[in-house]
Formats: structure tokens, sequence, C-alpha cells
């Protein structure tokens, strides 16, 4: 039955007549006869006794009546839960590789986001797998990732196969990151044996993806850390340590005081993408936000001359 069907029996019910019921539904009265006579024709049962007196409720109409109320009830109460709904901040989890630049790059677009209603952002800083698993899964909506040269075709195959679409947004070689009173930081730095009897902060859960040059285990020192505040704050209490990561903007190594040291020897080339589901009911907000991090790695390259 039609919520128009439904409200026509209760019109005509509450008035007692077609024609005061076609006056409530700003309907002419032969619309409203017609629309009875077929919904008593499709139920094939009367609703309605007719005389000159107007009309009178049968025991099937009382039925009917009863029905509709409650059902139009629990549509009136979807609406007033849909429209608190609508009152809600709208989520949206982001996924993010454990780098400053990443993060500093989602909170300027949070920071720009103008829209209607309100929002509640979660940020996820996650391993690459974690990342990629819960852009598949719709748990995000959108993220970043960080991809070794070497590690391409594997992550690429993985996308196509859970349809998770890319956008390409930086090429690098990962800088070198140590406190500005490190021991090296006038001398230069020729060979990855340099920084052998140095503490090398790695990024514990994301060491599946790191590119950076490999030192034998039994020729380093190194502190294992789970997020890359943590990588961070070590830098600024041991000053004989350093990190491997993608670039971040000077003016945060400053306020840290840390410096991206040069180095003479290759390290592999690494290149971060955002990721996200091509099926997304939340496409301008992820356009927006793939607008807005091209925009910071704008700022972000002119810190570095060779991005």
């Amino acid at each position: 039955m039609q919520i128009s069907d439904m409200e026509l029996i209760i019109a005509i019910a509450q008035t007692g007549s077609i024609s005061m019921a076609a006056k409530k539904l700003y309907k002419s009265q032969p619309n409203v006869s017609k629309e009875l006579k077929d919904i008593e024709e499709k139920y094939n049962t009367k609703l309605f006794e007719r005389s000159h007196k107007g009309v009178e409720i049968t025991e099937a109409g009382k039925l009917f009546l009863k029905t509709a109320f409650k059902i139009l009830d629990e549509i009136h109460s979807l609406t007033l839960i849909n429209e608190e709904a609508s009152k809600m901040p709208r989520e949206f989890h982001i996924g993010s590789i454990k780098y400053i630049y990443s993060l500093k790059a989602i909170q300027e677009w949070i920071d720009s986001l103008v829209a209607d209603g309100t929002y509640a952002i979660h940020i996820h800083e996650d391993t690459v797998m974690d990342v990629i698993d819960n852009i598949s899964n719709g748990k995000y909506f959108i993220g970043v990732i960080s991809v070794p040269k070497k590690q391409e075709e594997y992550v690429f195959n993985l996308l196509s196969n859970n349809n998770i679409k890319y956008d390409h947004i930086l090429s690098y070689q990962k800088i070198l990151l140590m406190s500005k009173n490190h021991p090296l930081k006038d001398k230069e730095i020729n060979d990855i044996s340099d920084l052998s009897p140095y503490h090398e902060i790695i990024l514990g859960s994301n060491s599946a993806f790191q590119a950076s040059p490999i030192i034998k285990d039994d020729e380093h020192k190194k502190l294992v850390v789970y997020d890359f505040g943590s990588a961070v704050a070590y830098m600024e209490y041991l000053e004989n340590a350093f990190v491997w990561t993608a670039p971040m903007p000077k003016y945060l190594l400053d306020y840290k005081g840390i410096m991206s040291k040069e180095y003479n020897f290759e390290n592999e080339q690494v290149d971060d993408y955002i990721i996200f589901k091509e099926t997304s009911k939340d496409l301008e907000i992820t356009n927006s936000f793939i607008s807005s991090i091209h925009e910071f790695i704008k700022k972000l390259k002119k810190d570095y001359k060779n991005l």
C-alpha cells in the first residue's frame, strides 16, 4: 500500500465524507472517489459504506485504518531519526604512513574544509599494508602510502585486485635526518658505513616497506619505535641518532632542532601515492583531499632542490 493510499483512507475516515477528504487532500472529489475504488478493488475488500449522509467505515476499513496509522507513525519516526542523523558529524577515516609530511598535509586539508554540516575526521598512522586493507574493506575512505621501487609491482597488483585507484604525489630518495648537534653535522657522508657507529631509529611497523640503505645488523645500533613522533623526540635527546624518512618541511625541522643531512651515495627511489576507492560516495571530499595534498607537495618541493 502506498503512503498516499493510507493518507486517503485516514482523511476519509476522519472527515466521514469523500468531498471533505478531497478538500483536505487538495484533490477533486471524483479523483478521491476513483482512488478509493481502486484501493478497494486492489485489496478486494470494502473499506467504506456509502450513503446520502456520507461514508461509514467498515470493520475491514477499521483494520486498514489501524495499520495505516501504525505504518505512518513508523515512517514519521524514521524521518525524525534521519533528521537527527543529518545533524551528526560526518565521519571520515584516513589512513597514512608514519611520516610527518603526510600528516602535516592532511592537517592543512582539514583546515581548508568548507562545507555544510560538521565532520569527525579520524587519522590512523598505519603500515602500507594496513592502509591498503582498510581502503579495500571500506573502513578508510582515503589513504597515503609510500612504495619503494622494488615493491611497486607487488603493490600495484594488490591495488588492482582490490579495485583501488591511486594518484601519484611524490618521488624521492629518502632524506637523512639527524640532530643539529650530531657528530656528523659538519662532516661529509660518502658511504653508508659512515653511519655505522651511530643509532639508527627505525619505524618498526613500517619495516617491510623501508627503503633506507641496508646496514648489516651487526654493524650498527638501532632503536625501533612505532610512531614517527617518537622518532623525532628521540633525535632531540639522542644527539648521535639518525633516521631515514620522507622529505619534511624545513620549518618543522628547524622547530625541532633537526637537520636534513646530505649524503654522497645512491639510495633507492620511493614513490608516494594517495589511494582510494573510485566508488566512494564522498567523491567531492576525495577530490578536495587530492587537490590539497598536491598543493602541499608544491610547497614542500621548494625546500628540496632534488625533488
